[in-house]
């Protein structure tokens, strides 16, 4: 299967296998439609077990980017909460699954100021509110 993300719309599935011609079906399955103005999904990550994900909108976070967590309810992508460590936005994502709780990593979308922040994630409490650790300016 292949993810893209689309500015204003989201992160979509382009078919179940890999697309071999230009008409190839892609659906919405992870709407970034929260907040003011239009969003920007930069990055994302679907765990391997496609049991959540997450995506990085580039808007400051006044305008709602920042990282946006989604589970996987079985029939549609729920969306659980958002949050960030800056006023700007996330561009990146990295994601270490090999220790629980997993480790994600991400820069903020500054052009002139970009920051890394890491947090450890539970699979278990996905709505719990998270806490960004500042790495590195």
């Amino acid at each position: 299967v292949l993810y893209a993300s689309i500015p204003n719309l989201g992160i979509i599935q382009i078919g179940n296998t890999l697309p071999t011609d230009l008409t190839t079906f892609s659906s919405l399955i992870v709407t970034t439609a929260v907040g003011s103005g239009n969003s920007n999904p930069i990055d994302f990550y679907i765990s391997k077990s496609k049991n959540y994900a997450l995506v990085a909108d580039a808007r400051k976070e006044s305008s709602g980017g920042g990282i946006y967590v989604y589970t996987n309810t079985g029939n549609a992508w729920a969306f659980l909460q958002r949050f960030t460590g800056d006023s700007d936005g996330a561009a990146h994502i990295f994601v270490d699954e090999s220790k629980y709780p997993f480790k994600v990593y991400y820069t903020t979308s500054s052009f002139t100021d970009n920051a890394i922040y890491t947090f450890s994630m539970d699979t278990n409490a996905l709505a719990a509110p998270i806490t960004p650790i500042f790495i590195q300016r």
